[in-house]
């Protein structure tokens, strides 16, 4: 269904790009029913829209002011360091308060051409911290405590579900890669009970079930972002060409006027609509679906793209299927690993009621502690399983490679397409 789509979209893509023929009026009705339809969808073409798509959570729900004041409140210091859970007990207080709060929204300005989000680069410190002190305790035999700080740990990737950037998304995806690993690290060291361990497994389901969504909504807001860029007041457009720089691909201000009245305007602009709304359609397919659909149509978006500029088109010329694609694959990467846990979590549940035996495979824990062995995002076939000792075990999917690997994980600074696995290793 799914390629069908795709196929579909994309022969809309092709004629996107062939409107130098065509009567302006004819380009003007394609443009005009290909925003309707982004609007019937639900998704944003105007600031108004966009505002309307990320409101302001009720007074008093808001986690993020809670949030800023953990990040204010951190102590800088390496992750492994001794003093980093010592001296950021404060910051801790208030991520825990924060994460008891269900919605969460930060003070973006999405009027703003080049959008700040200064709260981006304290979220990862942040996941390292609930992390640590999840091990901590773990070692400490709190496994109470440890699960509320996993717990916590993937809260605060979800505090940035609805924000509709693509940077946004890939600093959640790496927060909840912190917490898989610091769960991994922590059952290595103690069993957790039985109350803990079904938590933890509701809360890695409802995060992993939500990643891929919001990478389609952050591709929605890309595209809006792309074709504002055209539409803005001519001043606007000026000190946003003036804070570029030299290097800026957008053409000067005295051509913009110019350029939105030509024909070549009209054609870059529907070519680019036709190469969001695949992209999105593909984002929106399960995996692994969506990544067939990618890998199939990424060499025509690469050359569409490539035409574009030799046609002199400003807008699609500033796509990079390359880089929506790496997005997927990072969408991809995180909802293995989420889903290794959760099996992993289902396999500690089945030795806490088994004499501490393990299964002999994922099938035997289906369906009283996992309704069914998820499946690997990269080939949709159950995820792999095998015992590496009496006590340990790993859960993995084949990752980028799509080569059975044996679930080996990838080491600090390996390349995400080596031959590693997306593993979830418990070794007691």
């Amino acid at each position: 269904m799914w390629l069908g789509l795709l196929i579909g979209l994309s022969g809309c893509g092709q004629g996107g790009g062939k409107h130098g023929g065509q009567t302006e009026a004819k380009a003007k009705a394609m443009i005009s029913a290909k925003l309707e339809v982004i609007r019937q969808a639900g998704q944003p073409m105007t600031l108004a829209e966009m505002k309307a798509w990320y409101p302001e959570p009720p007074a008093g729900e808001n986690a993020a002011p809670l949030y800023a004041e953990a990040f204010a409140a951190l102590v800088p210091a390496e992750a492994k360091s001794p003093s980093f859970l010592a001296e950021n007990q404060a910051a801790l207080a208030r991520l825990h308060k924060a994460a008891a709060k269900s919605q969460c929204r930060y003070p973006l300005d999405l009027g703003e051409v080049f959008v700040k989000a200064p709260h981006l680069g304290k979220l990862k410190t942040c996941a390292q911290l609930l992390g640590r002190e999840a091990v901590a305790d773990a070692g400490k035999g709190r496994a109470d405590l440890a699960a509320q700080s996993l717990s916590d740990g993937l809260r605060l990737a979800r505090s940035l579900e609805q924000e509709p950037l693509l940077i946004s998304q890939l600093v959640r995806m790496a927060c909840d890669s912190i917490t898989q690993s610091s769960l991994e690290e922590a059952l290595s060291l103690r069993a957790f009970p039985e109350e803990q361990l079904v938590g933890l497994q509701a809360a890695l389901r409802e995060e992993e079930r939500t990643v891929e969504p919001s990478l389609a909504r952050a591709f929605a807001t890309e595209r809006w972002s792309l074709v504002r860029l055209f539409q803005m007041p001519a001043q606007e457009y000026e000190e946003l060409i003036r804070s570029a720089g030299a290097n800026c691909p957008l053409p000067p201000p005295g051509e913009l006027e110019g350029y939105r009245k030509s024909a070549a305007f009209k054609a870059d602009l529907n070519l680019c609509l036709d190469q969001f709304s695949n992209w999105i359609a593909v984002a929106s397919a399960p995996f692994p679906a969506c990544l067939e659909a990618a890998g199939q149509w990424a060499p025509e978006a690469a050359a569409q793209v490539g035409e574009a500029k030799t046609k002199g088109y400003y807008i699609s010329a500033l796509m990079s299927p390359a880089a929506l694609n790496h997005g997927l694959e990072r969408a991809a990467d995180c909802v293995g690993k989420l889903r290794a846990a959760e099996a992993g979590l289902a396999v500690e549940r089945y030795r806490l009621a088994s004499s501490y035996a393990l299964p002999d495979s994922l099938s035997q824990v289906v369906p009283k502690y996992l309704s069914a062995v998820p499946e690997d995002p990269y080939d949709g076939k159950p995820l792999r399983y095998k015992k590496l000792s009496p006590k340990g075990y790993v859960v993995y999917a084949i990752g980028r490679n799509r080569q059975e690997d044996g679930g080996t994980p990838r080491p600090d600074g390996g390349k995400a397409d080596g031959p590693y696995g997306l593993s979830f290793a418990v070794r007691r």
